[in-house]
């Protein structure tokens, strides 16, 4: 149950104090059987990843006489942006790990020959920079500082109050 209350404490008195009720706020632990279908999710998710980003790296875009190799830049810009944001919301590495190691299975299976006798990541300088590339980004991604918990939020014992700046005309 939460109520809203006007706090005294407070510099302002427009603001007001959120008092939420919290008996049991202990993170309860992730059944194994989630976790496994959450980590192959996110490798499922990370092959399909490198499966779009690896057809797309060969783009080039032509300006003037210039080249530019925007599919490369696009396709790593792109999954280092999944990969961080996959590290920076989880508080372990599992799950950026479980996604770059999708990643990197498109890229191995699209690097070699096909059965067509075709190859999707040629040997050129665009391919090496994708190749390496990739890795590279998965191993920012996965050592990527633990992110820092910011909170506003005070425990008082079994309640939670979190600071409300609303004048005190919208709080009643």
């Amino acid at each position: 149950m939460s109520t809203l209350q006007p706090s005294s404490e407070l510099p302002h008195s427009s603001q007001s104090v959120l008092v939420v009720d919290a008996p049991n706020a202990v993170d309860q632990p992730v059944p194994l059987g989630v976790r496994l279908f959450m980590g192959l999710v996110t490798v499922m998710l990370g092959v399909l990843l490198g499966i779009l980003t690896t057809v797309q790296h060969q783009v080039t875009t032509v300006i003037g006489e210039v080249r530019l190799p925007t599919g490369v830049v696009l396709g790593l810009v792109a999954f280092g942006s999944v990969a961080l944001l996959s590290r920076m919301l989880n508080p372990g590495i599992a799950r950026a790990v479980q996604l770059c190691a999708g990643v990197m299975i498109a890229v191995a299976l699209f690097s070699s020959v096909s059965l067509g006798g075709s190859v999707l990541i040629p040997n050129n300088p665009v391919g090496w920079v994708w190749l390496i590339g990739t890795l590279v980004v998965s191993a920012c991604a996965v050592l990527w500082p633990r992110r820092r918990e910011r909170t506003r939020q005070e425990p008082q014992g079994d309640k939670l109050e979190v600071h409300n700046h609303l004048s005190s005309t919208e709080n009643q």
